[in-house]
């Protein structure tokens, strides 16, 4: 084996090196935005440690990442439901409300939050033209339809039912 061929045989293995660092930087680039992400949508009890874990994540990259990612997590809260307990009081308040409607946009987004889930959403349009979007549960968003005319009852912006009116074919 000639000097050339061994250069070549290390020019492999640095070209590897290379590339499993550059994998290696673009997983703890990912992993330390996605906690960012976390603390910006977590609530804690103190709203200033929300603020000194930011600064932990964003001045100490990954290893401030992996901090907050086994010690500051514990410290907040994230809700997954629609309406956070906490709110639920402040529901309670509202009048319930019934009035004829009709859907007519239905859409879903992906939540990030500790789990990846989707939620569902309907427009309903009352019959004087005022337009409302309510979250709803994947079941009652399933069985609603673009262009169904009923029955909505809401409470303030918390979805309730909505009671079709099925057209009678005679």
């Amino acid at each position: 084996m000639g000097p050339g061929e061994a250069f070549v045989g290390f020019g492999f293995i640095w070209i590897a090196f290379v590339l499993f660092m550059a994998a290696v930087g673009i997983a703890g680039t990912i992993f330390w935005i996605v906690e960012i992400i976390d603390v910006a949508q977590r609530k804690f009890s103190d709203p200033n440690l929300k603020i000194v874990w930011m600064l932990v994540i964003i001045f100490g990259h990954f290893i401030g990442a992996l901090i907050y990612f086994f010690v500051g997590k514990q410290q907040g809260t994230i809700s997954t439901e629609p309406y956070p307990q906490s709110d639920a009081a402040t529901y309670d308040n509202i009048p319930v409300v019934s009035y004829t409607a009709k859907v007519t946009a239905k859409r879903t987004a992906i939540s990030p939050l500790q789990s990846i889930s989707t939620l569902h959403f309907a427009t309903f349009e009352a019959e004087n033209g005022n337009r409302t979007e309510l979250s709803l549960s994947g079941p009652q968003y399933g069985i609603i339809a673009e262009g169904d005319t009923g029955i909505l009852h809401s409470q303030g912006t918390r979805f309730l039912s909505f009671v079709r009116e099925v057209p009678n074919h005679a």
